[in-house]
């Protein structure tokens, strides 16, 4: 009997080898290409963290440039940035763009990764003089504006009682000043962008919040029988708050130490005070009426608005009023600028006087 072969075997195996080849080089070019995605995320991540915190390292720088300004708001010049435990650096320069306003570019590193951010600040206090207003000023009477003087933007009208003692007017080159009476030093000063220390809405929540909620007006308020702060709760700060949603008419005897907040308009009707220490917060016109013989008060104002002062009244004090002032009646007004007091007896004092802001900023110019 004869043996028979296949001889199929041999090149059906060699099939089998290539088909196993080909698989084993499809898994080895899939296993190829998944590290090559990893190590592409991973690359990927890497740069998106390092962006993320050279971001974050020149934000820190700016914030250091900010603080240094309000330290010295004159400096300009190189600011060192913050240090960071994650490699990241910083850095930041000051310098002088226009009246009033500078220029901060700050820049951070990590890695290969480089942010750069700028800013414009604006870099004058609303309470540097005795009374900054950004309209004109209609003054008589015989003020004692003391050395901080009066910065003013608009014209300026000063009848002044004989003997009255000589101040600075801190004025712009553009306005019209008559001076009768008296010895005013002008002296020529750009304009302050006002608008720049505007509060903003989450300032005045800020404040509402504070209020008492008893002494909380949603819809304008009329108050009677005068305001005495003693009536009204202490906040969180331990100053006492007065909120109108709308316009403010008090009529009566002013008294004791707190501040009043409006959204509209303030009037003080028939007014009297001994004595008492207020902060005005308006967003509207402020007319402050007295009545009687001598009305000696301490007042901090901030108006967005116009100031009429008008009666036998001695208003010691420190003023920044966006639009005009007015001061009828022969109202003696004394400068009071001093930032330790109204530190210690306005709660609102830091709010209203920080004297940088930051107008506009952008990224990676």
């Amino acid at each position: 009997m004869k043996a028979t072969h296949d001889r199929r075997g041999s090149g059906e195996r060699g099939f089998v080898m290539l088909i196993v080849l080909m698989i084993l080089m499809a898994v080895s070019l899939l296993g190829l290409a998944s590290m090559t995605v990893v190590v592409g995320d991973t690359r990927i991540a890497g740069n998106y963290r390092d962006n993320a915190e050279a971001f974050w390292a020149a934000e820190g720088a700016l914030q250091t440039a900010v603080e240094t300004l309000r330290q010295n708001q004159s400096y300009t010049g190189a600011v060192a940035g913050p240090t960071y435990t994650n490699g990241a650096t910083s850095s930041a320069t000051l310098a002088a763009f226009a009246s009033g306003i500078v220029q901060a570019t700050a820049t951070g590193q990590k890695g290969q990764a480089s942010k750069t951010l700028e800013a414009f600040l604006n870099s004058g206090s609303l309470y540097a003089a005795a009374m900054t207003v950004g309209g004109s000023i209609v003054m008589q009477g015989g003020p004692q504006v003391g050395s901080q003087g009066i910065r003013l933007d608009g014209n300026g009208t000063f009848q002044l009682n004989s003997g009255t003692p000589s101040f600075n007017l801190y004025v712009n080159p553009a306005s019209s000043v008559v001076v009768q009476g008296g010895t005013v030093n002008q002296i020529p000063t750009p304009p302050l962008n006002m608008q720049a220390h505007a509060l903003t809405a989450g300032q005045w929540a800020d404040l509402e919040a504070r209020a008492d909620p008893a002494w909380t007006f949603s819809s304008g308020a009329t108050i009677q029988g005068g305001l005495n702060f003693a009536n009204v709760a202490p906040a969180a700060d331990g100053s006492r708050y007065v909120y109108v949603n709308g316009n403010a008419v008090i009529q009566g005897a002013l008294a004791g130490t707190g501040t009043i907040i409006a959204t509209g308009t303030v009037t003080t009707q028939s007014a009297t005070s001994s004595g008492a220490t207020i902060t005005i917060v308006s967003k509207g016109n402020v007319t402050l009426q007295f009545g009687g013989t001598s009305n000696p008060i301490n007042c901090l104002l901030y108006t967005e608005g116009s100031l009429v002062l008008q009666g036998p009244v001695s208003l010691t004090g420190v003023v920044a009023v966006f639009g005009n002032v007015t001061m009828q009646g022969s109202p003696q007004y004394i400068g009071n600028a001093d930032p330790n007091f109204w530190e210690t007896y306005s709660g609102a004092y830091s709010m209203l006087s920080d004297p940088v802001s930051i107008l506009y900023w952008s990224e990676d110019i």
